[in-house]
């Protein structure tokens, strides 16, 4: 994970999927030094799982300064929930996605498709990368760590800095599954544990595209978080999802609801009337609450 810092105080962190390559490269073959990065990288996924909660309180605080506090515990629950919701959405800079968007959907097989698939959220943990690289990564006896400026352009805002945090907590929770994959197939097997028993891939991938490359790259994300941060429960064995009957009454309790717009149509005008929608630049807009079912 390599750190930077703002001129205020700030730190913003980004997941090193090269240095997690190389690091996997070293250990993969030995089962003591594999449960040795496991236990290391859990504690540092639970220190910075930490260090994310205390970031509403610090933002609260700051955005308060020279006001009375607000001593209502409800009220702090609330507004502590609201803002971790917002740092999973919220983008840690204009050049990168926020932490949902780093989602994917993954298809999870055995290695002879004798058992039935999988589909589990998860992201790619790992990049390619040269020897050289490599080499430089080992090599390095110092780290620096940067000073940033403190401006909305260049995403280094508190918001941003927060929401690199939520990012970096995905990426180490994934990370932290694919080491425990890689240890549970070495234990299961007697050949490389390069080879786990169960494949991951994306679910749009082609057979021809489905590389041993692609495959280890991929790790999905545990089940609470998956289950926190996009609703979603452990998954199905039957191998498809779910999905309501078409015309079907769905619930839509403790389901997340995403706020967008849309364009209505000349001819669905007459159902949006009076203050339900906004006219402007001779577009009719409606607001809307977008739910995933």
């Amino acid at each position: 994970v390599n750190k930077s810092v703002t001129y205020d105080g700030w730190w913003k962190v980004k997941f090193n999927a090269a240095a997690a390559r190389t690091l996997v490269d070293i250990v993969s073959s030995d089962f003591d030094s594999l449960r040795f990065v496991h236990d290391i990288m859990t504690d540092i996924r639970e220190e910075a799982a930490e260090y994310l909660l205390t970031l509403p309180s610090q933002i609260d605080a700051k955005s308060r300064q020279g006001d009375s506090p607000n001593n209502s515990s409800q009220s702090k629950e609330h507004l502590d929930s609201w803002l971790l919701d917002r740092f999973y959405f919220d983008q840690p800079d204009k050049s990168s996605n926020s932490a949902v968007e780093n989602v994917c959907y993954l298809k999870e097989e055995a290695k002879g498709g004798h058992s039935k698939i999988l589909y589990r959220y998860g992201l790619e943990v790992l990049s390619s990368i040269s020897v050289m690289k490599s080499t430089d990564i080992l090599c390095e006896s110092s780290r620096v760590v940067e000073n940033m400026l403190v401006s909305e352009s260049s995403g280094n805002t508190p918001f941003h800095c927060a929401a690199s945090w939520a990012v970096g907590c995905l990426y180490l929770d994934a990370f932290c599954i694919k080491i425990a994959t890689l240890k549970a197939s070495f234990e299961d097997q007697s050949e490389s544990c390069l080879s786990p028993q169960r494949r991951l891939s994306y679910v749009s991938a082609s057979p021809s595209g489905d590389t041993l490359e692609s495959v280890m790259s991929l790790a999905h994300i545990s089940s609470k978080f998956a289950f926190a941060i996009l609703d979603e429960a452990e998954s199905s064995e039957s191998g498809k999802v779910d999905e309501p009957n078409h015309g079907s009454v769905v619930g839509l309790i403790g389901k997340a609801a995403f706020p967008c717009v849309c364009e209505v149509s000349s001819s669905s005008s007459n159902l949006f009337t009076g203050r339900s929608s906004v006219l402007s630049e001779g577009i009719q807009w409606q607001s809307l609450y977008l739910v995933v079912v």
